[in-house]
Order: structure tokens, then C-alpha cells, then sequence
């Protein structure tokens, strides 16, 4: 178990935590769950023994195929490409003084996923993880959720600000 792989997986399960919490906060307000309240869905219902509520959030709670754990992988992926297409934007702008070509974003993809597959998804790693993290208290959990969503906008700002720099490189040029 190195750094790296738990400050990823730390990552991973964080956005997987702010995915479904933010499930969990829009429940009440979600206009799709009017469905369930109609009198054939709700008679439906009792005749199947089943509780919707506690079976949508099963859906996304779950921790193997659940929701919130495939856009936690998918958000892991995109902070990982995020960050190397923008470095990439950063050294090619100043190297060479042209855009970056689109194969580099193509090649960051690939990089973004082989890191994430190698150091979370592979042999299902990041549920070993998940059952260590599921011990933190509410204050460890909501430190690293929060030091997540801060990479989060940074590295998106960083993005952007790359996309400025090329752009104000090539002007410049």
C-alpha cells in the first residue's frame, strides 16, 4: 500500500461520499419520486414488499455497481485527465508556441485511466479501501471531503487558467 494509492483511493471515495450525500440532500426535492406517489405505484408497491425509497438509495449507495460509485470513478478519471491536459496545455504553449494537438488529449485519457485502474479500480482495491475509510468519524470524513472539493476547483481552475495562458502565448507569438 503506497502514499499514492491511498491519496487516490482517499479521493475516490470522497467524491463517492459527495455524490451521495448530494443524492441523499435532493431527495425531497427530486420531481421523478412523484412517480412513486401515485396511487397504481404505491398499491404496486405493497403488493411487492418493497420500500422504493430504501431500494433507490441502495442503488446509489452501493458500493460495488452503485451510482455513486461509477461518477465517483468517472469524476477520479476526469480530475486525473483535468490535470495532466493541463500541464500538457502549459509546457506545449510555452515549448513550441502552438496549441496543443488533439492526440494529447487522447494520450492524458489513457494515462488518466491506466493510473486509476492500477491504483483503484484494479482487483476491485478500492473496496478494501472503502471499509477502512467507512471507520473515519464524521469530522475525519467531512476534512477530506472538503479537502477534496478544494482540488476539485483547483484543478479546474487550473484548466482554465491554462486555456487562458495558451491562448495569451499565442497572441502573444
Amino acid at each position: 500500500m503506497s502514499l499514492l494509492e491511498d491519496y487516490f483511493n482517499t479521493l475516490h471515495y470522497c467524491l463517492y461520499i459527495i455524490h451521495y450525500k448530494i443524492h441523499i440532500s435532493f431527495k425531497k426535492i427530486n420531481p421523478f419520486r412523484l412517480i412513486h406517489k401515485l396511487p397504481f405505484q404505491k398499491r404496486r408497491y405493497e403488493k411487492l414488499g418493497i420500500d422504493i425509497d430504501l431500494v433507490v438509495d441502495n442503488i446509489f449507495g452501493d458500493k460495488r455497481f452503485g451510482t455513486s460509485v461509477i461518477i465517483a470513478g468517472g469524476a477520479l478519471w476526469g480530475v486525473f485527465s483535468l490535470s495532466f491536459i493541463s500541464l500538457s496545455i502549459i509546457l506545449y504553449a510555452a515549448i513550441y508556441k502552438s496549441y496543443l494537438p488533439v492526440v494529447y488529449f487522447c494520450i492524458s485519457g489513457g494515462i488518466s485511466y491506466l493510473i486509476s485502474y492500477v491504483f483503484v479500480f484494479r482487483n476491485d482495491k478500492y473496496l478494501k479501501y472503502f471499509k477502512k475509510y467507512d471507520k473515519w468519524t464524521k469530522r475525519e470524513r467531512s476534512h477530506y471531503c472538503i479537502i477534496t472539493l478544494i482540488c476539485l476547483t483547483l484543478t479546474i481552475c487550473i484548466f482554465f487558467g491554462a486555456l487562458n495562458l495558451s491562448g495569451c502565448i499565442m497572441k502573444n507569438w
